[in-house]
């Protein structure tokens, strides 16, 4: 009889918090409530896929996720915060910057959706130096304009950052600063 009180109590207070979770993101995204409750699903769908340590972590991915993204349906924000989980598990980067760097992806035009932003992210990452990774994110959000100013799609500036890495932090900022010139001298007619 106890363990079955104990139970019924955790899943009052299990249900309480992902309510509270729900209506922290209704309150900081300005979302109806409605929109509110299709990401708290896709939260929790998420979270019973094994996604995350709690329920409210997950709770915030998700957000951060819907609030990065243009038009982002709840049906690809499931899949997508476990991806996101998985980025930042899988690398030891933070989960943020990594949603932030695939929607930088997204907006300069090297990845055509959320779901390919992450995907370049994670080829990406494998393939840097480990000491490393970090910068794959930060000169990815840097350069990504000049990559698209000068037709390199997200795939090719991804070899080049990581053929980069050969030479460390050092060898990514002149790559990078190199190509940045490059499109400017190529766009200010000198």
């Amino acid at each position: 009889g106890s363990a079955v009180a104990v139970a019924l109590g955790k899943g009052i207070s299990d249900a309480l918090g992902a309510e509270a979770g729900v209506d922290k993101l209704q309150a900081s995204l300005g979302l109806t409530e409605t929109e509110a409750a299709k990401i708290g699903d896709a939260a929790s769908g998420a979270y019973r896929d094994a996604w995350g340590s709690s329920l409210g972590e997950v709770q915030q991915v998700a957000g951060e996720l819907f609030g990065s993204f243009d038009n982002l349906g709840a049906d690809a924000l499931e899949p997508l915060t476990g991806q996101a989980i998985a980025l930042g598990d899988a690398f030891g980067v933070d989960v943020a910057a990594g949603i932030q760097t695939a929607s930088e992806l997204v907006s300069s035009g090297l990845a055509e959706n959320a779901e390919e932003a992450f995907d370049l992210l994670t080829r990406g990452l494998q393939e840097m130096p480990p000491a490393i990774r970090e910068e794959l994110l930060a000169a990815s959000n840097e350069y990504g304009d000049f990559f698209a100013d000068l037709g390199i799609s997200g795939e090719e500036g991804f070899a080049l950052l990581t053929e980069a890495a050969d030479g460390g932090v050092y060898g990514i900022d002149k790559m990078g600063d190199a190509l940045k010139e490059l499109t400017i001298r190529g766009t200010d007619m000198s």
